[in-house]
């Protein structure tokens, strides 16, 4: 059995959690200054590594997943491969706002996991619903809820008193909208398939 902390060690743990995080913030505002100061409007994927602070490949990762705007088509390629001289596709190219917005957002999600650091050093034992999830059904489990069926819950959505998000093969359902839904259409839980 693990042995609690004490009032002095928790202290320290979060001391240094605080120096961890202000150098960070630090290194974030150094490289927000450095793009201030900067005169290019837009600049290639190795120059933007370089400020964002990671390396290529990174990056490359992060264009692809639409997380960070790039200019330009695909990566140069070599003229040889293209057959002929003149069709060679423009490098990418980032420009200036993408990389100030990355990293502003950067700092806000920074600020915001030292309360989560935090909560982990004086409750270790803890463990928080990730936030995206806190306040969202499967139809299944409004379904289980209600006691009707998955279909049920999917047709209510369909037809347009229930609103639901899809997301990937199933649906989302807000904890809003199931409390409106009840206190609008709270008959049609209980009634069975209308009639045509």
């Amino acid at each position: 059995m693990k042995r609690k902390a004490s009032a002095a060690q928790l202290v320290r743990r979060m001391a240094k959690e605080l120096q961890r995080f202000r150098r960070e913030e630090e290194r974030i505002a150094l490289r927000l200054a450095n793009l201030a100061r900067s005169s290019a409007y837009e600049f290639t994927v190795d120059e933007a590594a370089r400020v964002l602070g990671c390396s290529r490949a990174e990056l490359d990762g992060l264009i692809r997943t639409g997380s960070v705007g790039a200019i330009g088509g695909r990566p140069k390629r070599r003229p040889y491969l293209v057959g002929q001289r003149g069709k060679v596709s423009p490098i990418r190219q980032v420009p200036r706002s993408e990389l100030r917005r990355v990293l502003e957002e950067k700092q806000s999600t920074l600020c915001q996991s030292l309360g989560w650091r935090f909560q982990r050093i004086v409750c270790p034992d803890y463990r928080p619903i990730p936030p995206r999830w806190r306040c969202y059904f499967s139809t299944k489990e409004v379904a289980n809820k209600w006691g009707i069926s998955p279909r049920r819950v999917v047709n209510l959505i369909k037809d347009g008193p229930l609103v639901g998000r899809q997301q990937g093969h199933g649906w989302r359902i807000t904890v809003q909208e199931l409390e409106e839904f009840k206190k609008l259409h709270g008959e049609l839980i209980s009634r069975g398939p209308r009639a045509a």
